[in-house]
């Protein structure tokens, strides 16, 4: 049995952090309007971002959290049954990222140990929990 460490996108942590920590990203999701939406870092990546913003051919880009399923399917590719996985997130005063995870926990709580985090903090103080 592992500890698995998640963030999401919406964290501004340093990349080597990914790789030294071995801490996974959930992507959210970027909606340029009702025409575009992406998943980030998968199929839209930040330098993508900056030439559809750049563009200015698409409406202004909004954000949203991560489904309870993308949640389900994502906690399924990171981990093993029996894992602990300490799910740590924006504050939920922000964003119902952390909901989506509570849901998916309550979901996969006979696979997992999921354990959901409200850092209270917005993007930079996820860094330092």
């Amino acid at each position: 049995m592992a500890v698995r460490i998640v963030t999401d996108g919406a964290a501004d942590i340093p990349a080597e952090w990914y790789t030294e920590y071995d801490i996974q990203r959930i992507p959210i999701n970027v909606h340029f309007g009702e025409e575009k939406t992406f998943i980030q870092d998968v199929e839209l990546d930040q330098n993508g971002f900056y030439d559809l913003v750049n563009g200015k051919t698409l409406p202004h880009p909004k954000t949203s959290q991560p489904s309870p399923h993308q949640f389900v399917e994502f906690y399924k590719k990171i981990a093993q049954p029996g894992d602990t996985i300490l799910s740590i997130h924006i504050t939920s005063k922000l964003s119902g990222t952390y909901a989506s995870s509570v849901s998916a926990a309550e979901e996969l709580k006979e696979i997992y140990n999921v354990v959901p985090v409200d850092t209270l903090c917005g993007t930079m103080g996820t860094d330092f929990i």
